[in-house]
């Protein structure tokens, strides 16, 4: 149980990078 919630943790964490960096992207010019 303990791993399967790290595990989501961490594939969240991802997810918020990827959003960041495709808004980052797209923010630029």
């Amino acid at each position: 149980m303990a791993a399967c919630n790290h595990c989501l943790e961490s594939q969240m964490n991802l997810v918020n990078e990827v959003k960041l960096s495709l808004t980052k992207a797209i923010a630029l010019p």
